[in-house]
């Protein structure tokens, strides 16, 4: 399909959509966040020939997918699944021990630094080879297409632009309840700093996150007790797939207490947490990973400037053209909930695009 041909079809998607020509902004389009969606929809809307510019806040592209989710617990997974292949695949009259207590979640991340560094460089020269100007900082909204961004030097400048997509992406759940410390209490972004492996663990959440988790931790000789308020886990799998996992996970030595809700979390000594169930019981471990629910980081967008209002965990509610109530603000990604995964992220701008307003540079 030609370009000419895209652009046709995309612009066709939302004719409803007010086009003033006589007004210039800075930017057709401003992408706030760097993930997976942000990345491919600022690549799109710059092949089809408009000005755009990524705002970041992190110094380093790519999300929570590259930096504290999906790459880094996938490159936690591959070492631990490396380690428990070394220990049951040994020759005869060969056999290998490794220390795991003494290992730390980071050094079993060491080579994570450099597959993060990788991938941002990757999308820094996409953007790069684009003509997509980059801005490190916090962006807010001073009104409907002027933003602010916030550098971490203090620096502040604004821009102004015909469109907008938020893929600002979720950060963890941190309830009252639950005395997060990164010491013996974490979330799923500050697990992956713990500097050493407990030798029991209560996981909080039995979701997608939980069970993962509590399998990596399981291979490594911890003792996992899984809590979940809900009677079932993960109830979209397949019937036979869901048992199959659940066998392994309870031959790898993991305790499902399901059915127990966590009321609070207590710090009782330096080698001991309790987590205290609705139910009355009280489960103890050396450390804690609360694994429920993520909130979207859309607190400090300023939407009360554009008349928008996230929902209690931040989202934002969008139509089926991920249009946000303002015709020209979209929304993609995990900001818009369900199912909140990279690999439906990145279609998400291929399917729907904004409709934008004839773009400031020539055809290539």
């Amino acid at each position: 399909m030609s370009t000419a041909t895209q652009e046709e079809k995309i612009s066709s998607l939302n004719p409803d959509i007010p086009v003033q020509p006589d007004v210039r902004y800075d930017y057709d389009l401003i992408v706030i966040g760097s993930g997976p969606s942000g990345e491919k929809a600022a690549v799109q809307a710059a092949k089809l020939h408009k000005q755009v510019a990524v705002v970041g806040k992190s110094p380093s592209l790519g999300g929570a997918c590259i930096h504290t989710a999906t790459l880094s617990s996938k490159t936690l997974r591959d070492n631990v699944l490396f380690i428990s292949a070394m220990e049951h695949r040994s020759f005869k009259g060969v056999h290998s021990s490794i220390k795991k207590r003494q290992l730390g979640v980071a050094e079993l991340l060491r080579y994570n630094t450099t597959v993060v560094q990788h991938q941002a460089d990757v999308i820094r020269h996409k953007f790069d080879r684009n003509d997509i100007d980059i801005f490190y900082g916090l962006a807010s909204f001073l009104d409907p297409h002027r933003i602010a961004i916030e550098g971490r030097d203090g620096s502040r400048r604004t821009c102004s632009t015909a469109n907008v997509i938020l893929s600002v992406g979720t950060r963890p759940a941190r309830p009252d309840a639950i005395p997060f410390d990164n010491a013996q209490v974490f979330d799923t972004d500050t697990i992956l700093q713990m500097d050493h492996i407990p030798g029991t663990m209560i996981v909080i959440g039995a979701g997608v996150v939980g069970c993962e988790y509590a399998s990596i931790f399981a291979s490594l000789g911890v003792k996992v007790t899984l809590l979940d308020s809900r009677p079932d886990v993960l109830d979209f799998l397949d019937h036979e797939i869901k048992q199959t996992l659940l066998y392994r996970m309870r031959t790898s030595g993991i305790i499902f207490r399901l059915g127990e809700e966590v009321e609070s979390v207590t710090i009782t000594s330096p080698n001991r947490v309790d987590a205290h169930c609705l139910s009355g019981k009280i489960v103890a471990a050396q450390s804690v990973l609360h694994a429920i629910g993520r909130v979207g980081n859309t607190d400090q967008l300023g939407l009360d400037a554009l008349g928008l209002e996230a929902n209690n965990r931040g989202l934002l509610s969008v139509n089926d053209d991920f249009q946000t109530a303002l015709p020209h603000v979209y929304a993609v990604g995990d900001v818009v909930g369900f199912p909140a995964l990279a690999a439906t992220a990145i279609p998400r701008p291929f399917g729907r695009s904004p409709r934008l307003p004839p773009g400031h540079r020539q055809p290539r």
